[in-house]
């Protein structure tokens, strides 16, 4: 009985120590989302029973590549480790384009602003959220992560080639994930932070890079469950150890009984 309830014991200590938040489902109404789903960036089936925000049709801003960055629906999900972003335009994608996600801070503790990357349409020469972070994407294979900086948005993070991120483009569709660290100015998010979100499109021509299309801001709910995941090898190993530690002092004191 006392075997059994040390186990117990070490078992509840493993897994109090070793847990973290992880995220799953939100709101159902349209603009406030939330779904648990872990995404094959490459395979849109995945996307199957996400909640998706619809853009109207035919309303880009630049007329000239109406349907190319024409935005027509914006997905979102999340699993525990990151966050996924769908983008779908009406036609396929073709020349050089962006895909641009500002962000509140999901941690509320730093302020935004309202500057757009990109300010070629007047009078959208902002966005709606105050954002903190703006994510973009170019077809070149470009990912940054910018913060605002006194007057402008400064690159502070480069994705290219990290595990932070990723993204893949199929035909009208395109999708990014992020880590969801980096929605928050601490490096630490929670089940129900929430941030507000704004999705942008962009492409070059001669004259540079123009803002195409918009899709006005949603909100993003972040809810899950703990489920326990091992955060480095020395906590494990010393844990480990003051089990092993535990286990080898009941059986002594059994020895002197």
């Amino acid at each position: 009985m006392k075997k059994i309830g040390f186990m117990m014991m070490t078992l509840l200590l493993l897994t109090t120590a070793l847990t973290i938040n992880l995220v799953l489902a939100g709101g159902t109404n349209k603009g406030d989302l939330g779904t648990a789903q872990t995404i094959d960036i490459y395979d849109l089936s995945t996307w199957d029973g996400v909640e998706n925000i619809t853009d109207a049709t035919e309303d880009n801003l630049n007329q000239t590549v109406t349907n190319v960055t024409d935005i027509t629906n914006v997905w979102m999900c999340n699993n525990y480790t990151y966050l996924f972003v769908r983008v779908d335009v009406a036609e396929n994608f073709t020349g050089n384009f962006a895909i641009q996600l500002y962000v509140e801070d999901a941690n509320g503790t730093v302020a935004g602003n309202d500057t757009l990357l990109y300010t070629n349409v007047s009078p959208l020469n902002k966005n709606d959220i105050n954002a903190t972070y703006l994510f973009s994407v170019w077809s070149n294979g470009t990912f940054y992560r910018y913060n605002f900086s006194d007057t402008e948005w400064t690159m502070d993070v480069n994705l290219t080639d990290t595990a932070a991120a990723d993204f893949n483009w199929t035909r009208n569709s395109f999708v990014m994930m992020i880590n969801l660290t980096l929605l928050s100015s601490t490096g630490e998010i929670y089940t129900g932070n929430s941030f507000k979100f704004e999705v942008f499109t962009a492409f070059e021509d001669e004259s540079g890079w123009l803002v195409a299309d918009y899709l006005d801001y949603g909100t993003y709910t972040i809810t899950g469950e703990v489920i326990p995941e091992f955060p480095n090898v020395f906590l494990m190993t010393m844990l480990l150890f003051f089990a092993g530690f535990l286990l080898a002092a009941t059986k002594k004191l059994k020895l002197f009984r």
